[in-house]
C-alpha cells in the first residue's frame, strides 16, 4: 500500500467509527431487544476507550500523555459500568449494593480526567499562572456545586 493510501485511511477512520456508532445508536431504539443489554452498552464504552488510545497514536499527537489520561479515565468509567450493570456476576444479587466498588471507579474518573485537562492547559501556556488556575477552579467548583 502506498503512503498516500495509508494516510487517506488514517484520516478517514473516524468516519467508520462514527458510522458504526450511528448504527448502534439507531439499533438501540429500533433493533432487537438484546441491543439494549448491558453488554452492548459496555461494548460501546470499550470502543471509546480503544478510540481514545488509538487516535493519538495514529495521528502521532504531541499531546499523547493527556490523551492517555483521558483513556484511563474512560477505562475507569467503563469499569464502573461493568460492575454496576452486571451485579449478578460481581455481587450474586439482583442489584449492586450501595456503596460498591463500581462507585469507586466512577469517582476516580474525575481526578484522572482533570489531570488530562491540566496537562493540556499546561502545554498550552507553560509557566505559572496562578490567577488563571484560581479562576478556573472557582468556575469548576461553582458548576460542581450546582
Amino acid at each position: 500500500m502506498s503512503e498516500s493510501a495509508v494516510a487517506s485511511i488514517r484520516n478517514r477512520i473516524w468516519l467508520v467509527y462514527l458510522g458504526a456508532g450511528l448504527i448502534v445508536g439507531v439499533l438501540y431504539y429500533v433493533g432487537p431487544e438484546w441491543m439494549r443489554s448491558g453488554w452492548v452498552f459496555n461494548l460501546v464504552g470499550f470502543s471509546a476507550v480503544v478510540a481514545a488510545a488509538v487516535g493519538p497514536a495514529i495521528h502521532k499527537s504531541k499531546d499523547r500523555d493527556a490523551w492517555y489520561l483521558f483513556t484511563f479515565g474512560l477505562a475507569l468509567f467503563l469499569a464502573g459500568d461493568v460492575v454496576t450493570y452486571h451485579p449478578t456476576i460481581w455481587f450474586k444479587t439482583g442489584n449492586a449494593p450501595f456503596p460498591c466498588i463500581g462507585d469507586l471507579f466512577y469517582v476516580l474518573v474525575y481526578p484522572v480526567l482533570m489531570a488530562g485537562v491540566l496537562v493540556l492547559a499546561r502545554r498550552r501556556s507553560p509557566g505559572r499562572d496562578r490567577a488563571a488556575l484560581i479562576d478556573s477552579l472557582i468556575i469548576t467548583i461553582g458548576i460542581g456545586v450546582l
